[in-house]
């Protein structure tokens, strides 16, 4: 069972185990030789050893029952049958206690991986009889690492700012991030700018932050004001803006201290301004 957030890679991480397990000609680094007839017929969409199933519209016990009739039956070529469920916390109660019994004690050709967002929706019978690897977000520092080499990849140039950015709204997504990043390459075109992607998803920029915190130090407060109206002129939403201060207090309290400044998922520009601003 591949437990975790959204966009992290669990039902990719499924196909690729689901791909080589089937290899017949496995490389020293355990990975799929891509040459076999298994890894040929996956790679085409046409293996018939690999089946999926969305357990989001099909999570009736006919459904499953389906599937259980399907499993009674050897593979045709290659050594296993890999089924993969998606979503698996969707299935009724009824489809879990169809399921547990083979489940239990499935064909010796036979191996299921299921993924779900909310394993604490799923009944412990079921997870008691799995083996379980939980998936964490994705830091935000790879995540923009990660738009980058796809940024060189296709020509397009991206400011780091603007990346990272991206990656911050993802929330540990890369799927997410994938997808931000292919709204701003159509809106900018080959040209991705940190003004850009902060005008498009409307985020606030550092910039406000840092000014607010260099007019409340001396008690400017006739300044705070009047640059927190402009905030909300610009469209910017009041709540949103408390919330975002006391986490930019937050930063400068953790970059008082050279050992904690590291934690900051902060360019590394905006990293130097915390250390100027504590």
């Amino acid at each position: 069972m591949f437990c975790g957030p959204r966009g992290v890679g669990k039902t990719t991480c499924a196909r690729i185990l689901a791909k080589t397990i089937n290899c017949s000609n496995i490389t020293a680094d355990t990975e799929a030789c891509n040459e076999c007839e298994s890894c040929v017929s996956f790679n085409n969409g046409q293996s018939l050893n690999i089946f999926e199933l969305d357990a989001a519209s099909n999570n009736s016990v006919e459904d499953i029952r389906s599937l259980v009739d399907q499993v009674r039956f050897a593979p045709a070529s290659g050594h296993y049958k890999i089924y993969i469920i998606d979503e698996v916390h969707m299935l009724s109660s009824g489809a879990f206690n169809a399921f547990l019994k083979t489940l239990e004690e499935p064909p010796p050709y036979a191996i299921f991986i299921l993924a779900t967002t909310e394993k604490h929706k799923i009944i412990p019978t079921i997870l008691s009889r799995c083996q379980i690897f939980d998936f964490n977000r994705i830091k935000v520092e790879d995540i923009s690492k990660h738009l980058q080499q796809i940024a060189v990849k296709e020509n397009i140039e991206a400011d780091p700012e603007a990346l990272h950015i991206i990656a911050q709204k993802a929330e540990g997504a890369l799927r997410d991030a994938l997808s931000i990043f292919d709204q701003m390459v159509t809106f900018s075109g080959n040209k991705v700018t940190y003004k850009d992607v902060i005008n498009n998803l409307n985020v606030l920029d550092y910039e406000y932050y840092f000014r607010i915190t260099d007019q409340i130090l001396p008690g400017n407060i006739s300044s705070v004001l009047l640059t927190f109206n402009e905030l909300l002129n610009e469209g910017f939403d009041g709540h949103h803006f408390i919330a975002g201060l006391s986490g930019h207090f937050r930063d400068l309290m953790v970059a008082k201290d050279e050992i904690t400044l590291q934690l900051l998922e902060v360019t590394e520009v905006v990293r130097e301004k915390y250390k100027v601003q504590k």
